[in-house]
């Protein structure tokens, strides 16, 4: 145990950039380019401390949005497969995302036969920055991978790249790519 390594936060929370870079780079090349909507990847951080960059970003950002229909999905310690959920609350179960967003990631994991559970950061669970984006008027919902009876690889040195979960990032990844499609499409 050294107390100068630094760890690279593998799943929390390098897995959640991941997943947008993810998006925007098998949309390019690919050659896809969308009929009605603009994709955009908000990589903030400062998180565990008091969300601070998604604060910044709403603040920054205030007001833009409001003109075009915006959906915010705000991706949090992706890794286990069998924990991926669409979280209808967060900040320890007080702040509400937004329902319509929570219910196109289930409806779109369900239509790629992805498993996706509906639930919340439960107390003493934290938040993803969906609270921020939520409270700051934002239609946004957090989507987890984790056990929230929290893995030894949460906040510690363990968070390494080889304590990643491809199943779990493959299955977000489809279930996100679906949920793009859908909005996309009008859903």
């Amino acid at each position: 145990w050294n107390i100068h390594r630094i760890v690279d936060g593998a799943n929390d929370n390098l897995s959640g950039c991941y997943m947008g870079i993810a998006i925007l780079k098998q949309l390019h090349d690919a050659g896809i380019t969308l009929e009605n909507t603009e994709v955009g990847v908000i990589l903030s951080g400062s998180e565990e401390a008091g969300l601070r960059g998604s604060k910044a970003w709403c603040e920054a950002h205030k007001g833009e949005f409001q003109d075009v229909p915006t959906f915010i999905l705000s991706y949090e310690t992706i890794n286990d497969p069998k924990y991926l959920m669409t979280n209808y609350r967060d900040l320890n179960g007080t702040v509400k995302v937004d329902k319509d967003v929570s219910d196109l990631f289930m409806e779109a994991a369900k239509a790629v036969d992805i498993p996706c559970k509906k639930g919340w950061v439960p107390p003493l669970g934290g938040a993803t920055d969906s609270a921020a984006f939520a409270q700051a008027g934002f239609r946004a919902t957090g989507v987890t991978g984790l056990n929230h009876k929290l893995e030894n690889y949460y906040h510690t040195r363990r968070d390494t790249y080889d304590n990643m979960n491809t199943n779990g990032l493959a299955n977000c990844f489809a279930a996100s790519v679906k949920a793009l499609e859908m909005f996309d499409n009008g859903a």
